[in-house]
């Protein structure tokens, strides 16, 4: 399985959103993890093996994005 992650990325990606979206719905006591479940994810599965990576090209559009985002919110 890890393989085929690390042979593609974007599968790679999927799978890190996905887990986060499961471990960000997780309520204890009524607090949950929300989006940062997503980042949990990452770095639990960039510890499994560190030859699973993403692209840069996905970095750099995720940060231009969150750029775009937090200038649209500003005004």
């Amino acid at each position: 399985m890890i393989d085929l992650l690390v042979d593609h990325p974007v599968a790679l990606l999927f799978v890190v959103l996905a887990c986060g979206a499961a471990l960000g719905a997780i309520r204890v006591r009524g607090v949950s993890l929300g989006p940062a479940g997503a980042l949990f994810a990452g770095l639990a599965l960039s510890a499994i093996d560190e030859r699973l990576a993403i692209p840069e090209v996905v970095g750099s559009v995720g940060l231009a994005l969150f750029t775009y985002g937090i200038g649209l919110s500003s005004g």
